[in-house]
Formats: structure tokens, sequence, C-alpha cells
């Protein structure tokens, strides 16, 4: 496991800074959490209460602990993660994701360069 000191710590910043401002350049809304607990603050605070939420598959969402929070009453989540296969439920509540008013979604990559690879 690679040891964090504040050289590496402060490396790191600087890389997301710049990939942040990449980002930015090509109108993407970004920001930049450094704990985990902090970026779940920051997602919820994004997504307005009483909307409809359809998930892409992310195993950075479901780390966060976001998906408890999602299914309280303040929200209307198709849950891709909780079906009845035997109903077919499960590509209903895909399809029916796509029209939902937030869409949450995990990333494969960010480049140096502002690309989302998936």
């Amino acid at each position: 496991m690679r040891e964090f000191n504040e050289y590496y710590e402060w490396h790191v910043s600087r890389k997301a800074e710049f990939m942040a401002a990449a980002l930015r350049n090509k109108d993407f809304h970004v920001e930049l959490a450094k704990t985990k607990e902090e970026a779940k603050e920051v997602l919820l605070s994004m997504i307005p209460e009483g909307s409809s939420i359809g998930l892409g598959g992310s195993q950075t969402v479901v780390q966060l602990g976001v998906l408890e929070e999602l299914h309280s009453d303040k929200y209307k989540l198709l849950d891709r993660y909780v079906y009845d296969s035997r109903e077919g439920q499960h590509f209903g509540i895909l399809r029916d994701s796509l029209l939902t008013d937030v869409f949450i979604t995990g990333s494969n990559a960010v480049t140096m360069n502002g690309e989302i690879v998936n």
C-alpha cells in the first residue's frame, strides 16, 4: 500500500485541480472532494429533493454509502441493484432510469485532457 505523505498528497491534489480545470473548459460542472464523506455530501447537495433518480452502475456510489440516503422518502430512486429477476423488473428499471431527473453513473477514467473514458 502506498504511503501517504504531504508530498504525495500535494501531487495528487495538483493533478486533480489540473483535470478539473480541463473538464471545466469542456463545460462540465466539477466539484473536488478530499474524503468520501465530503464526496457524499457534495453529491447529495446536487440532487433536489423529490427528484427521480436512475443509477448507471457505480461501485463508487455503493462504497460512498449514498444508496441508503437515496432510498429515503426524499427521492424517487429506481435502484438497478434491487429487483426481482423472476418478474423481469431489471430491464424495466434500466429503461425507466433513462427518463429520470437525475442519472448517477461512474466512469472508468478521466484523462489529464479532461476526457471521460467509459
